[in-house]
């Protein structure tokens, strides 16, 4: 047990630091950015723009501004929307996050599912007409953007077919379906690429042959030892990728209108809303440390064999 607090506290010190570092960068990049959080600066005086910087702590000397915003993330408090009617940064973010979540937790699992059962198939048929079949398909999963799907299914099913909705969040379930396939593709060609290598691998070992030797069906082998053997490096891939998808596809997001993260950052980023794209990267920020967490924590419980760092142990 003392080894696990010591394992899971250390990287929980680096996900600090690395949130950090992150929020520091952020901060001074928007020091730089380009144009006016205010809109077009011919249409204010230079009374009005010195008023509005005062009500927005914007007056203040840089070092001071960064040090209240870091004791503001300290507490929780993201600042103020300087476009989005004065609102706190979190309450924009609570009110958004929650359909990018549905469509990222529902990609996962479609797309996770569909490419596993692609790559068992793949690696039972290797080099058959099926092999070449779903290993096409894998490859256009990931070389083909997912904004291309999603108009594709938008022509297919919402205008040809008219069996969903073409966009919008009004319609509950079906509206989610269309945005979810087009964001499934890509974790769907990652799982069935390195579910098809892996198992491959171990088809081919000698334990396997022993195990055939005592006459347990092939089906039975891939399930028992060859999925067991992907499972690791699939987690190397979709973790990152699963932090992706929470906080929401900006391209999908604005093709299907739905009402998530990434339309708001893409709101903020052409509006200049320094507090709201602060807030948005720190959320994605976050999130990818702690999916980086919860794989290192998985490596451990999925396979025995694989233990502790030294340093870890000591």
């Amino acid at each position: 047990m003392a080894k696990w607090i010591k394992f899971i506290g250390k990287r929980i010190i680096y996900m600090l630091v690395t949130i950090l570092l992150i929020s520091s960068v952020t901060f001074f990049l928007m020091q730089k950015l380009p144009g006016s959080p205010y809109g077009n600066e011919e249409k204010i005086t230079s009374a009005q723009k010195k008023v509005m910087n005062e009500r927005y702590g914007l007056d203040k000397p840089v070092a001071e501004q960064y040090l209240l915003y870091m004791a503001g993330i300290a507490r929780g408090d993201f600042g103020i929307s300087l476009q989005f009617g004065d609102q706190p940064v979190g309450k924009i973010i609570a009110a958004r996050i929650g359909p990018s979540v549905q469509l990222g937790i529902q990609a996962i699992i479609l797309g996770t599912v569909v490419g596993i059962i692609l790559g068992i198939i793949s690696a039972m048929f290797q080099n058959t007409w099926i092999d070449t079949s779903t290993s096409l398909t894998a490859i256009l999963g990931r070389s083909v953007p997912n904004f291309v799907f999603a108009v594709l299914l938008q022509l297919i099913f919402a205008i040809h077919l008219q069996w969903l909705p073409i966009g919008l969040w009004d319609q509950g379930f079906y509206s989610t379906v269309l945005p979810t396939i087009a964001l499934s593709f890509a974790p769907m060609a990652d799982a069935a690429r390195f579910v098809r290598t892996e198992m491959i691998d171990v088809l081919h070992s000698d334990f396997i042959e022993l195990a055939r030797a005592t006459g347990i069906g092939e089906w039975e082998i891939a399930a028992r030892h060859g999925l067991r053997n992907a499972v690791i490096p699939l987690i190397t891939i979709l973790g990152p990728m699963v932090a992706s998808l929470l906080v929401g596809s900006l391209v999908i997001e604005k093709i299907f209108a739905v009402p998530g993260i990434g339309e708001q950052f893409i709101k903020s980023i052409l509006s200049n809303d320094y507090f709201t794209i602060m807030g948005l990267t720190i959320l994605y920020s976050a999130l990818l440390v702690a999916v980086i967490l919860v794989v290192d924590i998985l490596y451990v419980l999925i396979d025995p064999r694989i233990r502790l760092s030294e340093g870890d142990e000591e």
